[in-house]
């Protein structure tokens, strides 16, 4: 990097960085029945990645706390399946087109050269664990609600219950919760096309099972004004008896923050440790499985009589509808695309279009 005539390393060399490699094999097929009225593609594959790429932490020595290096191998296997056809064809130009399509993908890591810590396993974006999914999403151990003030509390280490005190940069990783792959491991959708003399309807349902994802960290010590606060907290503890009721913690006053909750290395304060460790706790994970009406098209081609006083060969008029509903979803999401979440739930969700265009050919 140059700046006003001066050179600075923005990164150091890494000589032992290679190129991620990978063996693959698959078998597929193309099968027609019929007189090709229904067709059907398979497709099976294994795969045996090296050399994985990825951000490592170091001891520091060189002058970098961390580096990108081939930290992991990983194998992968899947199947993918479309099976397609004609329900209806017929001499009066009525025809009704649909098509299935399922596949289901898993991962698995083999071999590890580094060790993540509690961090990268806790994140939204999950983490690789040596015999677990490329991207596993892992959790602190909810166990309940403090029955005298509502925080809440965790099995900790060596399955000590009460825990409320988690160091995240620590590379000890056993006594987490291990809740599910970050990416679903099935994917699909259902399609449907009708044409009839120049008119056609189309939609597209498309559906992901299989995968967890993690919750927004909405939960603090203390609140201020500055902050939109989660509707849960209308469902928080309040009473003595509601940690039966409930696994939303409680709003602690300022001395119970301060004073009361236990921490295990004695620090004042200690509740804002355990009220960020349960953004990062298997309460606060969601199933990521959805379906979802994903577009209807309507579309007319106009009569070519119409178009020739004009020097038009063909003209379409289109009305598109996109993303129109979540038909299915884990309730826990109240309202939320699971796809958003898919995605690290930084970027603006999915918005509803609705979209007419016309199509000229001359």
């Amino acid at each position: 990097m140059r700046e006003k005539g001066k050179i600075s390393i923005s990164g150091l060399e890494n000589s032992e960085l290679t190129w991620e490699k990978m063996y693959e094999w698959n078998i597929g097929s193309d099968l027609g029945f019929l007189d090709n009225r229904i067709d059907l593609h398979v497709d099976i594959y294994r795969r045996n990645s090296f050399d994985l790429i990825g951000s490592v932490r170091t001891s520091g020595i060189g002058g970098q706390f961390t580096k990108v290096a081939n930290y992991a191998d990983m194998k992968g296997k899947g199947i993918e399946i479309e099976l397609g056809g004609y329900p209806l064809r017929n001499s009066n130009g009525l025809t009704w087109r649909s098509q299935f399509t399922f596949s289901h993908n898993t991962t698995k890591i083999t071999k590890m050269d580094v060790t993540r810590n509690v961090w990268n396993l806790v994140s939204a974006e999950g983490g690789a664990v040596l015999g677990g999914p490329h991207r596993g999403l892992y959790s602190l151990n909810f166990e309940k609600l403090n029955q005298d003030r509502g925080y809440p509390t965790y099995t900790g280490l060596d399955g000590r219950p009460g825990t409320t005190y988690f160091w995240l940069q620590s590379d000890d990783t056993e006594y987490l919760v291990y809740n599910g792959p970050v990416d679903p491991t099935i994917n699909g959708g259902f399609y449907n096309r009708f044409e009839y003399k120049g008119i056609s309807l189309s939609f597209l349902f498309k559906f992901g099972f299989g995968n967890m994802v993690r919750l927004q960290p909405s939960y603090s010590a203390s609140y201020s004004d500055l902050y939109n606060v989660s509707k849960d907290l209308i469902n928080r503890w309040i009473y003595v008896g509601d940690e039966y009721l409930t696994v939303i913690p409680s709003v602690l006053d300022g001395y119970a923050s301060s004073y009361e909750v236990y921490s295990d290395s004695g620090e004042r304060n200690a509740a804002v440790y355990t009220y960020n460790a349960y953004n990062y706790s298997s309460a606060r994970v969601a199933k990521g499985d959805y379906i979802r009406l994903s577009t209807i098209t309507l579309g007319y081609s106009l009569p070519s009589k119409w178009l020739n006083n004009y020097g038009f060969k063909r003209a379409q008029l289109n009305f598109v509808a996109n993303n129109i509903a979540i038909l299915y979803a884990d309730k826990k999401l109240n309202g939320v695309d699971p796809e958003f979440y898919a995605n690290g739930g930084v970027a603006l969700p999915m918005p509803k279009q609705l979209t007419l265009s016309l199509k000229l050919g001359f």
